[in-house]
């Protein structure tokens, strides 16, 4: 039976959750884990609901304010909206998270606890609300697990973003060291809090703290990662990792000073009485929402705390071997993931030629020594043209498949077969895994095309009925078929591995999406892995080994 359930929590008393999916699955949502004091201050961790908080979670908790994004707000990705349709944002309301929990488990009274799903949106820290998006809701994941009799607890969390998660500068340094407070990367330390609340609380839930598996898409895979090789953090936050299209480096970690300019044109556009920092704590949030950060700013820096130097590929895989406190990482990509990322680098490109826009870009990942191999790094790639090409055009197809293999794919490649080029200080099992299924749905640029976030449309199953009616599906008994267990395996996967089990032998690649496979995972061995079509193992290795 659905509908609102009264629920008694052993530490947080009377809750109010709602019953869905015929009531095998509670939802708990919009439960704030930490609270924000002011603006550009570091939030601080809940350890309760007083009567001002209320205990009533059946409605959708605010997102952080932020630019408008399509597949997230009308889904134009995915067939139009998914509840809830109208989405609120506050800067300061919005570090809550939503409970999927077996209703079984609440009402049984056993204090057995089962494994821990922890979703971290992407959105590029710009975007997103994995704690109220509909695409993004876990309801189904936790539904499928008790249909397999591996019962998980999912938690949805979200954390500040943009200005208010990720604005950094001498002046802000300065103004968290007057309430003590540690400096920048406001969003991380939402994260972090996150998951101190979800361990302090989640066996309440049924959940047990101790086997919690991290999982995240692109910049939520990015900052999965980013807990890992932060320093002077609680150990032991999560047991395992998922990143999905993302590792730290797929957004790197700047220095302040190079985010400075950011915060002084931010000043300037605000008002013209100068970068004082009055002038952002008292602008309005919708005035603060009209400025458009430069590419590859308001990202995570460089704080004397979290991270003592900027961090690039090299960096990042290496500090992730010593994370004394992971067991297991699961990384990979969908098919084509640099397709949808052609106006990013119209904006990268505006005032430079192609071959400079993609020295820039092999300088931000890995690093600026890396950029003085440009022409290896592009006759690797197989990219010659563009160092003669003045037209972005002509070359923007080749380019976007260069932002594919920096951003995402040789990225994960690298983490994955990191003892292929390092020594690994801790021999963390790690799997790798290739999506390669293309959306369905018939809206320019994302239909068939395996494009960066369709792992999103499968993964949550809260699309299925759609795909299974549209016309190019609903005709053929095996497409729905294939549609359907493509979406049902792909999940079972990442609830196998949140209960302990091995996805594939360690050195072998999972590969989900083909027809041949009517919709079930293939494992192969990486020569096999080498012939499919728009995967590029050689070129990736050679990007890795130019950039070394």
């Amino acid at each position: 039976m659905t509908g609102t359930i009264k629920y008694t929590h052993p530490l947080l008393g009377e809750l109010t959750g709602v019953k869905i999916l015929g009531g095998r699955v509670t939802q708990f949502r919009g439960v704030p884990f930490a609270s924000v004091p002011g603006r550009f201050r570091q939030s601080v961790v809940r350890d309760g609901f007083d009567d001002k908080t209320g205990r009533d979670f059946s409605g959708w908790g605010p997102a952080s304010p932020q630019h408008y994004d399509g597949p997230f707000i009308d889904g134009v990705a995915f067939g139009g909206k998914l509840p809830p349709e109208e989405h609120e944002f506050d800067e300061f309301k919005c570090l809550n998270l939503t409970i999927s929990v077996p209703t079984s488990l609440l009402e049984s009274g056993d204090e057995a606890k089962v494994p821990v799903l922890a979703w971290v949106h992407g959105g590029g820290l710009k975007t997103g609300g994995g704690a109220c998006c509909g695409l993004e809701d876990c309801a189904r994941i936790v539904d499928l697990s008790i249909a397999e009799g591996k019962p998980v607890v999912a938690v949805a969390i979200q954390y500040r973003l943009d200005i208010f998660g990720f604005l950094s500068s001498t002046q802000l340094q300065a103004y968290s060291a007057s309430h003590n407070e540690n400096p920048f990367n406001y969003g991380l330390w939402d994260a972090v809090h996150a998951f101190e609340w979800i361990h302090s609380f989640i066996p309440g839930f049924s959940g047990d703290d101790k086997n919690i598996t991290a999982f995240g898409e692109s910049a939520g895979a990015s900052v999965v990662s980013y807990l890992m090789i932060a320093k002077q953090l609680p150990a032991g936050l999560f047991k395992r990792a998922i990143l999905q299209s993302g590792i730290a480096t797929t957004i790197p970690v700047n220095t302040h000073d190079v985010e400075q300019d950011t915060y002084d044109k931010l000043c300037a556009f605000v008002s013209s009485d100068g970068s004082e920092i009055d002038v952002l704590l008292n602008a309005e949030v919708d005035k603060l929402m009209e400025f458009k950060s430069p590419p590859f700013r308001l990202q995570p820096v460089v704080d004397g705390v979290m991270f003592t130097d900027a961090l690039r590929a090299g960096d990042t895989c290496r500090m992730m071997y010593e994370c004394e406190w992971v067991d297991e990482i699961l990384a990979g990509n969908t098919g084509d993931e640099g397709g949808l990322f052609g106006g990013f680098f119209d904006r990268v490109a505006a005032t430079c030629t192609p071959a400079e826009a993609a020295t820039k870009l092999i300088s931000i990942f890995y690093g600026p020594s890396a950029a003085t191999k440009t022409s290896s790094v592009l006759e690797a790639f197989g990219l010659s043209a563009i160092a003669t090409s003045s037209d972005l055009l002509t070359v923007r197809s080749e380019i976007s498949a260069l932002i594919g293999a920096l951003l995402f794919d040789s990225q994960a490649y690298f983490l994955v077969n990191y003892d292929k080029y390092a020594i690994k200080k801790r021999d963390i099992p790690t799997y790798y895994y290739r999506f390669a299924k293309k959306n369905p749905f018939p809206e320019p640029p994302f239909e068939q095309n395996s494009h960066h976030f369709v792992d999103l449309l499968y993964l949550f199953q809260n699309v299925n009925d759609r795909i299974a009616s549209l016309p190019s599906v609903a005709a053929s008994a095996s497409e729905r078929e294939f549609e359907k267990k493509s979406a049902v395996n792909f999940a079972k996967k990442w609830i196998e591995f949140a209960n302990g089990e091995e996805p594939w032998e360690v050195g072998k690649i999972g590969i989900l999406g083909d027809k041949k496979g009517m919709g079930e995972w293939e494992v192969v061995e990486e020569e096999e892995f080498k012939k499919r079509d728009k995967v590029a193992v050689e070129k990736w290795d050679a990007l890795i080994r130019s950039c070394l």
